[in-house]
């Protein structure tokens, strides 16, 4: 493990020599040190966990935000700016602290096996009652089953301000199907994608 602190660069010039890094703790105060960091950490093959924090990013500025719990790595991070991408079991942790968010998100989008990460579905469900300004939930090529789907749909009430949700892919039944026209029908301003 290998944490940098913002006031030795020199050590992430040489960061991506530790090929046999598993744990980093990144904290930085510049935002332009970040966003290099995550698009060279490809460089680090081992890396299993990733903390990321600093008082440059700010979590009051995402607009987007996709989930993979399907990868072996995980990411936290104390918020960053505009669109972030999570990889990997430990990404539950983040997604509880979602509410952060809620003032920009727009746009959420989740992949892999959710089912099968604990507490996921409870999670987003919580998550999408107080993110009044999210417009799309994807949940697309997910492992959702035919009556989760129904459940998150029938639930709709709850968060109106959604436009748009994203079940390509997921497990349909004939039962799910009629439910999602019926609520289609009942909910004209939802674009339900299956």
């Amino acid at each position: 493990m290998i944490s940098t602190p913002s006031s030795r660069f020199a050590v992430f010039d040489h960061l991506f020599k530790f090929k046999q890094l598993t744990t980093l703790c990144y904290i930085t105060s510049s935002e332009y040190q970040l966003n290099c960091l995550l698009k060279e950490v490809k460089q680090l093959p081992l890396l299993l966990h990733l903390v990321l924090g600093g008082k440059a990013i700010n979590c009051n500025t995402l607009y987007e935000l996709s989930v993979d719990l399907s990868g072996v790595s995980s990411l936290e991070t104390f918020g960053l700016t505009h669109k972030a991408q999570f990889k990997g079991p430990g990404v539950l942790k983040m997604i509880g602290r979602i509410q952060f968010w809620s003032g920009t998100l727009k746009r959420l989008t989740f992949s892999g096996a959710i089912v099968h990460s604990v507490g996921v579905v409870a999670l987003i469900c919580n998550a999408l009652s107080s993110l009044e300004k999210l417009e799309a939930l994807c949940l697309s090529y997910t492992d959702l089953d035919s009556g989760t789907v129904m459940n998150i749909v029938d639930k709709y009430d709850r968060y109106p301000w959604l436009k748009f949700l994203d079940f390509t892919g997921c497990q349909q039944t004939t039962n799910s199907r009629n439910f999602i026209k019926r609520k289609s029908a009942e909910f004209p301003n939802l674009l339900i994608k299956m």
